[in-house]
C-alpha cells in the first residue's frame, strides 16, 4: 500500500507559535490512534509543554522533539509528519507587532530540521494571505534581517491572482445584486469619458476595458482597478475583497447600493472615493506597509483640517488617498484627467476645478508640475520615529511602570465578591504594575495611598527574561504583609516595553513643540498612540486570560492552589484570613 504521512494541524493566532506547536504535540500523543508514540515520549512531550507554559523555551528542543516525532512516525510504518500551519501571517503580525523574535526563529529551524530530512519524513507547510515579505515592512532593521533570515529557508509557492484576473471575481459578485440599471447607456457614457484617460485608454488593458466597463456597472472603472489592489494591500487580498462586495455595513458594496442616497441611474456610479472608508479609515498603522501608512495619515489629517467645507472636496482627498495607495507598480497617474475620471465628473466643470484650487490653497493637496500630478500635502519633516524610539530610551530608565500607565488601562479593581457576600463588607484589591527589576531595588515600597483607598493590594511583576522571574521570585518571597497579593509573570513578556512605548508616543508633543500645526505628524503620533494602547489592552487580557503564566504569592509563600483560581476568588480566600473575626 502506499504511504501515508500523519498531519499535525496548526491554526495560527496573535499569540506564540510555541505554545501552539507544543500544544499540538500534545494532542498527538493523546488522541486514540497514537499507538506507535510511546508513554515515555507523551510523558517528555508533557513536561515541555509545562515548560513552555511556565515561559521556559527553548525553540531549538521544540524543533528536536518535531524531528523525533517524524523519525517515530516513520518507524510506524508512515511515510513521516507533516505540519500544516494555516493562518500563519497571525504569527508573523504578533512577531511585527511585539517583536516577538522567538516566533521567528522556531519557524527557521522547523524548516531547517525539515531540510535535514532527505528523506522527506518531515515537511512543514505554511499558509499565509501574504508573502513573508509584506509582514516585515513594518518592522526595524534588526527584524527585517531575521525576516530575511526565515523567507530564506522556505519556498514560496504564489497562489495569489494578479489583479487583473480578479476583475472576473467583481464581475461575479456585481451579478449577484439586485439593481434596476440602465446599464447601456450608462456604459457608453463611462466609454467616452474612458478615452480620454491614459490609463483606460491605452496598452494592452485599453482593449479590455472598451470592452468590460459594462459588465461592472455600476462600479465606475478606477473602482474595478483599485479594488483587489487595495485588497492586496492593506487586506487579506480576495478574502478581503469579497469582505467589500458582500458586506452590508454601510460602507460595504450592498450597503452603498441599498442606500437611499444611491439612485439608480445613467449618471450614478460608485467612484473610487466610496472605497476609502471601508479600507482605510479602519486600517491598522503598523499592518500594512509604510508607504501606504504615511498615505493614509496625511488624507485623516486633510480631511480633518477640512472641516465643513463642500463634499466635493473631500471626495477628491479620499480619492487622492486611495489612487496613491494603489499607485506603486502601476502605470496611473493621479493627473487632473483620471482625478475627475475617477470621481465621475467632467474635468472642465468649474465646480471641480474651484475645488482643486481651494484644496491646494489650503495646502491640502499639492500640485507637482514636472508630473501633472496632484498628491496628498505631505507637509511634515518631522521624524515621529526617532521622536518616540529617543523618548523611550530616557524611560528605559524610569523604573515605575505604574505612573507612566494611564489610569484608564490599569486593570479594574478586584472584588472579593464570595467574602463581600458571605460577610456583607465590600473587600477589594488595588493594583499596582511595576517591573522585576524595579521591585528588587533596594527600598522598594508599595505606596500607602494604594492601600488606604482599598483592602489590600495586587502588585503584578512584569518579566523580560528568566533572571528577572528568580528575581521576583526571591522578593516576593520577603514580603510578608498579608494584606498583599503578588503575581509574578512567568512568561516573559514586552509589556513593560510597550507600555514605555505608549508613554512616549503620548509625550512627543511636549516635547517637541517645533511641531506645532504639523497635522500630519500628529495624525501619525494618534495612529501610534491608539495601536499601543490597543497592544497593551490586549497582552494584559492575553496574560490574566492565561493563569499558568502567573505565580501566586502572598504572605512569603507560593500558593500554587491559587495560580488558576479567580482573581475575585483569591482576594476572598486572603480576607477570609486577614478579616476573619470582622463583620
Amino acid at each position: 500500500r502506499e504511504l501515508e504521512y500523519k498531519v499535525i494541524p496548526i491554526i495560527g493566532s496573535r499569540g506564540s507559535i510555541s505554545i501552539s506547536l507544543v500544544n499540538a504535540l500534545s494532542d498527538l500523543c493523546e488522541a486514540e490512534d497514537t499507538g506507535w508514540i510511546s508513554p515515555d515520549f507523551a510523558g517528555r512531550v508533557s513536561r515541555l509543554v509545562d515548560q513552555v507554559m511556565a515561559g521556559i523555551i527553548d525553540t531549538s528542543e521544540i524543533a528536536r522533539f518535531y524531528s523525533e516525532t517524524a523519525k517515530l512516525a516513520t518507524t510506524a510504518g508512515n511515510k513521516g509528519l507533516i505540519i500544516l500551519i494555516d493562518e500563519f501571517g497571525q504569527f508573523l503580525e504578533h512577531a511585527a507587532s511585539v517583536e516577538a523574535i522567538d516566533n521567528l526563529l522556531l519557524a527557521q529551524q522547523l524548516a531547517e530540521e525539515s531540510s535535514r530530512a532527505k528523506d522527506g519524513s518531515l515537511l512543514l507547510l505554511t499558509f499565509l494571505h501574504q508573502s513573508v515579505a509584506h509582514y516585515s515592512r513594518s518592522g526595524n532593521y534588526e527584524q527585517f534581517t531575521e525576516w530575511q533570515k526565515i523567507q530564506g529557508r522556505f519556498r514560496e509557492v504564489a497562489f495569489n491572482e494578479d489583479p487583473e484576473n480578479q476583475y472576473e471575481l467583481i464581475h461575479g459578485a456585481i451579478s449577484s445584486l439586485e439593481t434596476s440599471f440602465t446599464i447601456k447607456k450608462w456604459a457608453e457614457r463611462i466609454e467616452k469619458q474612458a478615452k480620454q484617460v491614459h490609463l483606460f485608454s491605452t496598452g494592452p488593458t485599453g482593449k479590455f476595458w472598451s470592452e468590460s466597463i459594462s459588465r461592472f456597472a455600476p462600479l465606475h472603472p478606477s473602482t474595478v482597478f483599485a479594488l483587489p489592489r487595495l485588497s492586496a494591500i492593506v487586506g487579506q487580498n480576495q478574502r478581503t475583497l469579497f469582505g467589500f462586495t458582500d458586506s452590508n455595513d454601510p460602507n460595504g458594496l450592498r450597503g452603498i447600493i441599498n442606500s437611499s442616497n444611491f439612485e439608480p441611474s445613467i449618471n450614478s456610479s460608485i467612484t473610487v472615493d466610496q472605497l476609502f472608508d471601508f479600507f482605510l479609515r479602519p486600517a491598522s498603522p503598523v499592518s500594512i506597509p509604510d508607504d501606504a501608512r504615511r498615505r493614509i495619515a496625511e488624507a485623516n489629517a486633510a480631511l480633518d483640517r477640512l472641516g465643513d467645507r463642500p463634499s466635493l472636496e473631500s471626495k477628491i482627498i479620499k480619492a487622492l488617498a486611495v489612487l496613491s495607495v494603489v499607485q506603486p507598480g502601476t502605470r496611473l497617474i493621479t493627473d487632473e484627467s483620471m482625478l475627475a475620471f475617477s470621481l465621475d465628473l467632467n474635468k472642465s466643470s468649474q465646480n471641480f476645478k474651484n475645488a482643486l484650487e481651494q484644496l491646494i490653497s489650503r495646502k491640502l493637496i499639492v500640485f507637482r508640475k514636472f508630473s501633472s500630478e496632484y498628491k496628498l500635502w505631505q507637509g511634515t519633516d518631522f521624524d515621529v520615529d526617532f521622536a518616540v524610539r529617543h523618548i523611550t530610551e530616557d524611560l528605559l530608565h524610569e523604573e515605575s511602570i505604574n505612573t507612566l500607565l494611564a489610569p484608564d488601562l490599569k486593570p479594574r479593581l478586584i472584588t472579593a465578591r464570595r467574602h463581600s457576600f458571605t460577610n456583607g463588607t465590600a473587600r477589594t484589591f488595588g493594583w499596582r504594575i511595576a517591573s522585576a527589576n524595579e521591585v528588587s531595588k533596594k527600598g522598594y515600597v508599595i505606596p500607602s495611598e494604594i492601600g488606604s483607598d482599598n483592602d489590600g493590594v495586587a502588585i503584578l511583576v512584569l518579566t523580560e527574561n528568566h533572571n528577572q522571574i528568580a528575581k521576583a521570585q526571591n522578593w516576593a518571597k520577603k514580603q510578608t504583609d498579608k494584606n498583599l497579593m503578588v503575581l509574578i509573570s512567568t512568561h516573559p513578556s514586552d509589556l513593560a516595553i510597550h507600555i514605555k512605548t505608549l508613554a512616549a508616543a503620548q509625550k512627543v508633543e511636549s516635547v517637541y513643540p517645533v511641531l506645532g500645526d504639523d497635522h500630519v505628524a500628529k495624525a501619525e503620533i494618534t495612529a501610534r498612540i491608539d495601536y499601543q494602547s490597543n497592544l497593551v489592552t490586549e497582552l494584559f487580557d492575553h496574560m490574566f486570560y492565561d493563569h499558568a503564566s502567573l505565580n501566586v504569592f502572598w504572605a512569603g509563600e507560593r500558593r500554587r492552589d491559587w495560580d488558576n483560581l479567580p482573581f475575585s476568588e483569591v482576594a476572598s480566600s486572603i480576607c477570609d484570613q486577614v478579616y476573619e473575626n470582622a463583620p
